[in-house]
């Protein structure tokens, strides 16, 4: 018995006891006379079907079946007949499951006497592609479609009306699934049988070209949509008169096309035409009247005109609650006084109305249905314009959870839950998390639309934002380019969202100092704002604000003062005073009085500013409605308040500004705690860099004022807190882990999602390399997986987080270390601490002795950037023979050296000599990272070429250096996760020889070990390294990277001699290299990305490679190198290099420095 057959006896003795069965002892006995009364049981069967009174049919086609079953056989022709009307009778009961199994024992039977290529084989096939495209099993009802048809195009006359029935619903399936080209071409073809047959205005035409229209309406063809709607709605007036209810839909589906257009006064008017008919023609409550008063509102909130909106809107609900007040179209209307009350500002009632909706769907629909994913879709967009970015993300994640358990993998509403998530990061300055799930949104796209969609250029429109949040100003000018022709194409150039794309390119720009393309395209989006909106709207004001700040970086601040007023009066008649567009035009206007020194005119906006921000100064930033927006106006109340304390030196003028530059400093670090992504944090902190100099500077100012230690020891905590934030907490998570009593298995599943996740995204960023495109489908491929995989991740640490109270608070153990507690550490007995911090417009350097603590600002009047890169390049460039210099230049070189060693000496070491020990611990930031202080001059020799004489300021220090004192102390004072056994693991990749006569094999060449080439003294450093320490050489091919991840936890100090390679624009793709294994397929390329899944146990990790100590320079966390990694790692303590090296040359210098280290010496 076939699985098949099994369900229908199963169904079919269901259906059976439910008519009250009798037992075999009893049961009927019907002979061929009984076929005359079952055919009219099976005739009156078929009207009640037509009638909709399936319950009453069934019982009749049931006790049809009996008869036939007993007469002619369940295999017979007769009992299948019957039997497919049972199968209709369930399937239009929404009885689904019951009506394939029937379907399927009919085809059965059908096909065994009839064979596959019969009409009634068709037949069936038609009703199972009808049945599956309602369980939105697109797939498999567009396969059945596809076989009737071919079936009766094989049997029937071309112009059969079979033919034209098939063809008119695998459109309407290929619509539903997307494929919206395929189903123009069904309809299409069913349009030209139809003409055929009866002619160009046969009113059979008239639903053809309805569904013709409505797919062009789905592809974003607008124009083409409304010329079909048209077609048919002419040859139904034709048909039954103007004033006919059957035209008001032809009205209805052409607004909706303008409205979407962006034509919203024509949209308006088809909607009010329709309006008109149907309150003549209904009941005030009626369904369709609903439908109108809302369209009609759809129009007028398009115009801008919201509170027209609001009073339709109103009027559709007032009307629902005479008669239902507790259904799915009361809670849509709900919904879109929700809406339109958020465009206007007035947030309480918004949520007010959003929540009857979410209450009323609950109620009725229950806890799964789509429409719930609807409200809270709803609900999260108006946490996220409200600003609270907490509840925005946590209702969008419930629609989200919510469509992944009721909907396929590839739904459209599932890549639109999937942006409106991105958009809740975007807004939480989260853009690497953001970008990552506008990409997830993309993959779903570009599987089931056309290349050219406008979800596809939404989606582009979304990245380039992302992009535009991450700096990466680029990328994002490529995606809004990439949107635009599809834009362009579907909405005409005088669409509003044309001009949104205009706007926000024009931001890009400016942000990128491009001010006159900024300005090129603020005016072509201003053109089209006023075409289509007039003067007196939101978006109009928009671009007056964007104009204004525009002006304002070309230094025209009178006409950029003209401009933002000009949208702040428009915005002030629009929207409500909390609004986040009210708060940038005061924010903007404040900017430019105190650049202009109005005093009383800054003071004005800034406290209206402050005020529209809901913040009362009192460190509650739960309430505010835009922190980033918050940080700015702070930030800017500091620097007007410090300007007026220069001016009249009025003590409480400094007071007030301190009080504002800690308070944005409060809340930056509190829009920093709620983003989970460390690319973002990192973002966010490089472009608010300034905010911790604000609360440096005016802490030290009012402490040089009364001598208050404890400012300056919190300006210290300032400078703690900027540094290396990222790394600690890493580092602090890894704890976590170890010591929170995590099982086994977890951690195992831990680690493998860190190494898949880090492992997917080498892959992503070498096929970047490669030269493909991030839209490229097998990057999206790539992306896709790795967003699943972070996305298995983030509820692995939740778990964590819920179950192990332990690892959430060893986690966020963050606090960083004081000064205090830096001098009572008895390892600050005979050094120095010397910590930088390098701000905008001062350096501020911190002296830690154990005795002692002194601060001093530099003046930052000195180019920086270029004195050390210039340093740097006059050290290396002479002696490396790739780069092309002319003998003049080399020449020059050393003199050029002298020069910037001894200015940076004078500007960084000499204001501070006499508090420094001859130990130093130095913590470098911004470019000073990149510094070898060691190399600094204490004066300008007279012979630049005799290096040896030199006055470097190593004679008089001995240097180490750290990412921040907070890690410093914590490095020391950490315990390995096992104390190593083994003493030196030395790897030398590139070097394949005989070992007992490395000393006498090879003459010398200068190769560095950067190009990948046999490093002949890398053979000799090893083997004399271990030799002297004691511990285990690997040379060639044993010195593979499956070696050291098994034997590295093992050893206590780790030497690797090889090439390695640093990456300063994705400072985690630096790496180091090790040999490849001729008989395995693993990397031989130890990435930093890599090294972060890697736990050692070392004391000490010498990196004798090329610019191990070089990577990516990103403000506030310091140099991404590979030196960092290894920190993550576990190693206590790291040598490094600034640039290539050569080969011989660090295997003399190593085994010196092993010399010294063997006998005791420090390190």
């Amino acid at each position: 018995m076939s699985i098949r057959h099994f369900f229908f006896l199963i169904f079919f003795a269901f259906v059976v006891k439910g008519l009250g069965a009798q037992t075999p002892d009893t049961l009927t006995r019907y002979t061929l006379a009984d076929t005359a009364l079952a055919n009219r049981l099976l005739e009156e069967g078929i009207v009640l079907i037509k009638e909709e009174k399936n319950k009453e049919a069934l019982v009749r086609l049931t006790k049809a079946s009996e008869i036939y079953a007993q007469v002619t056989g369940r295999a017979s022709l007769e009992y299948a007949k019957v039997y497919y009307q049972i199968g209709r009778a369930n399937e239009f009961q929404d009885k689904y499951s019951e009506a394939i199994a029937v379907y399927e024992q009919v085809l059965d039977i059908r096909v065994e006497i009839l064979g596959v290529q019969s009409l009634e084989a068709a037949q069936v096939y038609f009703r199972l592609g009808m049945v599956l495209s309602k369980l939105e099993n697109f797939d498999k009802s567009i396969e059945f479609h596809n076989k009737a048809l071919e079936i009766r195009k094989a049997i029937l006359e071309p112009n059969h009306s079979d033919i034209v029935l098939s063809y008119n619903q695998l459109g309407l399936v290929l619509n539903d699934n997307g494929k919206y080209e395929e189903a123009i071409n069904c309809h299409e073809r069913a349009i030209d049988i139809k003409i055929s047959n009866s002619g160009p205005e046969s009113p059979g035409l008239v639903v053809s070209y309805n569904n013709l229209a409505l797919c062009y309406n789905n592809l974003g063809k607008y124009k083409e949509a409304i010329d079909f709607f048209n077609k048919g709605m002419f040859l139904k007036i034709k048909e039954v008169g103007e004033e006919d209810l059957s035209v008001c839909n032809f009205y209805n589906n052409i607004g909706l096309c303008y409205n979407r257009m962006g034509n919203y006064d024509s949209g308006l008017t088809y909607h009010l035409k329709a309006l008109s008919i149907r309150e003549k023609k209904l009941k005030p409550d009626d369904r369709l009247v609903i439908s109108s008063l809302t369209n009609a509102g759809i129009s007028f909130e398009g115009k801008g005109d919201y509170f027209q909106a609001l009073k339709y809107f109103q009027k559709a609900l007032d009307r629902v609650l005479l008669s239902n007040a507790n259904s799915t179209l009361s809670a849509s209307c709900y919904d879109n006084l929700g809406i339109i009350y958020q465009d206007l500002g007035d947030f309480d009632k918004a949520y007010e109305n959003m929540n009857n909706a979410l209450s009323v769907r609950l109620s009725i629909l229950g806890n799964f249905h789509p429409s719930i994913g609807d409200s809270y879709n709803n609900l999260g967009n108006l946490f996220s314009v409200k600003g609270e970015l907490n509840k925005s993300i946590e209702y969008r994640k419930k629609a989200l959870e919510l469509r992944q358990k009721i909907l396929p993998p590839l739904h459209p509403d599932l890549a639109a839950s999937y942006k409106n998530l991105g958009i809740s990061y975007s807004d939480f300055d989260d853009y690497e998390k953001a970008a990552s799930y506008f990409g997830k949104a993309l993959s779903i796209e570009r599987n089931i639309l056309q290349p050219d969609h406008p979800n596809i250029a939404l989606t582009y429109r979304l990245l380039a934002r992302a992009y535009y949040g991450k700096s990466d100003y680029e990328k994002s000018k490529y995606y809004y380019k990439e949107s635009l022709p599809v834009s362009l194409s579907v909405l005409g150039e005088n669409h509003p969202e044309i001009s949104a794309i205009y706007n926000n390119m024009s931001v890009v720009y400016q942000d990128a100092l491009d001010l006159d393309s900024a300005l090129y395209w603020q005016n072509k989006a201003l053109n089209i704002r006023l075409k289509s909106f007039g003067e007196e709207h939101p978006e109009t004001a928009e671009s007056y604000n964007n104009l204004g700040s525009i002006y304002f970086e070309k230094g025209d601040y009178e006409k950029s003062i003209a401009f933002i007023e000009k949208a702040l009066e428009i915005r002030y008649r629009k929207l409500w005073i909390h609004h986040p567009d009210m708060i940038s035009s005061l924010y903007n206007l404040a900017f430019a009085f105190n650049k202009l020194d109005s005093n009383s005119l800054t003071l004005h906006f800034l406290e209206k500013a402050i005020t529209s921000l809901a913040y009362d100064k009192q460190y509650d930033f739960f309430k505010t409605s835009d922190i980033d927006k918050l940080v700015d106006v702070l930030s800017l109340a500091k620097a007007f308040y410090l300007k007026q304390y220069f001016f009249t030196h009025s003590r409480p003028q400094l007071d007030t500004a301190l009080s504002y530059a800690q308070q944005a400093l409060a809340a930056l670090q509190h829009q920093q705690n709620n983003i989970s992504t460390e690319g973002s944090k990192a973002q966010l902190l490089e472009s608010n860099y300034g905010v911790y100099e604000n609360a440096i500077q005016t802490s030290l100012l009012t402490a040089a004022l009364d001598g208050n230690d404890s400012l300056r020891r919190a300006a210290f905590d300032y400078a703690e807190q900027s540094k290396a934030a990222q790394l600690r907490a890493k580092i602090k998570e890894n704890d976590a882990l170890r010591f929170a009593n995590i099982p086994g298995n977890l951690l195992e599943q831990e680690y493998n999602l860190r190494v898949d996740i880090a492992w997917r995204e080498r892959q992503r960023r070498e096929k970047l390399d490669a030269g493909l495109s991030e839209t490229d489908s097998v990057v999206l491929a790539i992306s896709s997986h790795l967003f699943d995989l972070r996305q298995q991740y983030d509820t692995l640490r939740g778990l964590f987080k819920q179950e192990y109270p332990a690892y959430y608070d060893l986690k966020y153990q963050l606090a960083t270390t004081s000064a205090a507690a830096l001098q009572q550490d008895t390892h600050l007995q005979n050094q120095t601490l010397l910590e930088y911090f390098v701000g905008d417009s001062a350096i501020f350097v911190f002296v830690v002795n154990k005795d002692d603590f002194h601060t001093i600002e530099l003046k930052k009047d000195f180019p920086l950037d270029s004195l050390v890169a210039a340093m740097r390049r006059a050290i290396s460039d002479r002696y490396d023979s790739r780069i092309a210099l002319t003998d003049a230049q080399r020449d020059e070189a050393p003199a050029a050296y002298c020069r910037s060693a001894h200015l940076l000496y004078e500007k960084l070491i000499l204001p501070v000599k006499d508090r420094l020990k001859p130990r130093l611990l130095i913590i470098p930031d911004g470019a000073l990272s990149y510094l070898p202080f060691e190399a600094l001059l204490t004066e300008n020799p007279a012979t630049p070429h005799r290096f040896s004489g030199h006055p470097y300021l190593l004679r008089n220090h001995s240097i180490n250096y750290c990412y921040s004192a907070t890690l410093w102390k914590e490095m020391r004072e950490k315990q390995h996760r096992q104390n190593p056994t083994e003493m030196v693991l030395g790897m030398a990749p590139y070097f394949s020889g005989d070992t007992t006569l490395l000393s006498n094999l090879f003459t010398y060449t200068d190769q560095v070990r950067k190009d990948l080439l046999p490093l002949p003294f890398a053979g000799i450093e090893v083997a004399n390294i271990t030799k002297l320490m004691g511990g285990t050489p690997r040379y060639g091919d044993e010195a593979n990277k499956p070696a050291f991840d098994s034997l590295a936890p093992h050893y206590r100090i780790l030497h690797l001699a090889t090439h390695g390679q640093a990456n300063d624009r994705f400072g985690e793709y630096s790496f180091l290299a090790f040999s490849e294994k001729k008989d395995s397929s693993a990397q031989n390329l130890l990435y930093v990305r890599d090294l972060y899944n890697y736990s050692l146990n070392a004391d000490l990790v010498t990196l004798s490679a090329c610019e191990t100590g070089l990577g990516e320079l990103q403000r506030g966390e310091g140099v991404v190198s590979l030196a960092r990694a290894f920190s993550y790692a576990g190693a206590k303590s790291i040598v490094t290099s600034l640039w290539s090296v050569s080969d011989k040359k660090t295997q003399e210098l190593m085994l010196n420095f092993y010399s010294f280290l063997s006998k005791g010496r420090s390190k």
